[in-house]
């Protein structure tokens, strides 16, 4: 009898991210049963009973633990390969590895672009939880909520520096420069309106700790389902908003460094966005009016659809071989 794998994760910076266990989820949905959860920062270390695993998500914080043991049979499918690791992601001995189980879809452009440059099949795929719309379902009579999930976290107001002084230093340290960092509250005040800002619901998929994280991302998905509409800056949040229905608004801005470039080429080219360039020029890419208020009405293009149906095909054949 075959047996399956299940990724977990370990927290960065103290906290987890419900992102990580929302890939594993939309992994879930193909998988009869789950016979073991293997953390992505230990996948050469396992070894127990042979496991059929669904590998997509972001590789990895630690890349000397990597290739996996060969008691995992993979998919590479929404593969992403982080900037940090990337040049432990490209040594001969990984090359060597993906090579033996192409072709590999990648969730980016970017890391699409660099498996081929080294001579890896490899193709662009999306983002495996463009496929939760099998499980979640749009809720019809909504809450009528607005959410708004991380909304240009990657900039900072004063409040935030007083609020979240560690997050400031590390930002500081990761960007080396100021740079629209303290014009979040204009942003915010220029693409919503005031009644809009006081009244939405503030949710974050990034926790300190849980007896259940699965549960916890599973708890987030039904309340994505349930709202009127979405606002966020994750991409964690926003695919899985296009999948079920919901509409969502991807606000862009601050995503400026190679990493956040890298990580959202050709993801989000499928949705709404907001976009604030370098020069805090702000554009969106459809048809909606600034500032944008609880009853601004709008629908979620349908670029995605393509994609989700390729990847739900590929992960059934895989599991059923």
């Amino acid at each position: 009898m075959d047996h399956y794998g299940l990724l977990e994760y370990l927290p960065a910076w103290g906290k987890y991210n419900l992102g990580d266990y929302i890939q594993s989820l939309a992994a879930r949905q193909y998988l009869p049963r789950v016979d073991e959860y293997i953390n992505r920062e230990h996948l050469s270390d396992y070894d127990g009973e042979q496991v059929k695993m669904i590998m997509n998500g972001w590789y990895m914080t630690y890349p000397d633990n990597w290739p996996p043991s060969d008691r995992i049979d993979p998919l590479y499918v929404s593969f992403h390969i982080n900037l940090i690791a990337e040049k432990k992601m490209l040594s001969e001995k990984s090359i060597n590895y993906l090579k033996q189980h192409e072709p590999i879809g990648c969730r980016d452009l970017h890391t699409r672009d660099i498996l081929v440059a080294a001579g890896v099949d490899a193709y662009f795929s999306g983002c495996l939880t463009l496929t939760l719309g099998q499980t979640y379902k749009r809720n019809n009579n909504n809450n009528g909520k607005v959410l708004f999930a991380n909304v240009l976290e990657e900039l900072l107001s004063w409040n935030d520096i007083v609020s979240r002084p560690r997050s400031f230093v590390r930002m500081a340290f990761k960007h080396k420069k100021f740079r629209n960092w303290l014009n979040k509250s204009k942003y915010m005040n220029q693409i919503f309106d005031k009644a809009l800002l006081e009244n939405a619901e503030y949710v974050n998929p990034i926790i300190a700790e849980s007896d259940d994280f699965y549960k916890k991302a599973d708890e987030y998905l039904k309340e994505l389902a349930s709202a009127k509409f979405v606002v966020t800056s994750k991409i964690h949040t926003a695919l899985p908003c296009l999948a079920i229905g919901t509409p969502v608004i991807f606000i862009n801005g601050g995503l400026y460094d190679k990493a956040n470039v890298y990580r959202l080429g050709g993801l989000v080219d499928m949705m709404n966005q907001v976009i604030i360039d370098k020069k805090g020029n702000i554009s969106t890419n459809f048809d909606i009016k600034l500032p944008i208020t609880a009853d601004s009405v709008f629908e979620n293009p349908t670029r995605h659809v393509k994609y989700a149906n390729e990847l739900a095909e590929r992960c059934r054949k895989f599991i059923a071989e």
